[in-house]
């Protein structure tokens, strides 16, 4: 049921990954950080609309983006989002959090 919710909440040409466990990975390609914690909220929001086998679920969601024109870096966009999971739990849950600024791309 939570699956189908996490796809009910992402666009169409987005991909929905279970890592193990509770977590899952929603892969936004080409999304700008904004936009995807837009879909963030509609994915919580999604979950959290009405109980799963009778039990209250909600979600924390820790979002990172790669700016426009960086190379492409799973192991660091990976840790960025999970450290702003983290962060969510550990402030209350049930929220979505983006991770760090992202960094400017500079052109020499």
């Amino acid at each position: 049921e939570v699956v189908e919710r996490l796809r009910a909440g992402s666009r169409a040409f987005d991909s929905v990954y279970r890592i193990g466990g509770e977590e899952f990975v929603i892969l936004l390609v080409g999304t700008a950080e904004r936009d995807a914690v837009d879909v963030a909220e509609r994915v919580r929001d999604a979950i959290r609309e009405r109980p799963v086998a009778g039990l209250p679920v909600t979600v924390s969601v820790g979002v990172a983006a790669c700016a426009a024109g960086a190379e492409f870096d799973y192991e660091q966009l990976f840790a960025d989002a999970d450290t702003a999971l983290l962060t969510a739990k550990a402030h209350g849950r049930d929220r979505v959090l983006a991770g760090p600024p992202l960094q400017q791309v500079v052109v020499a």
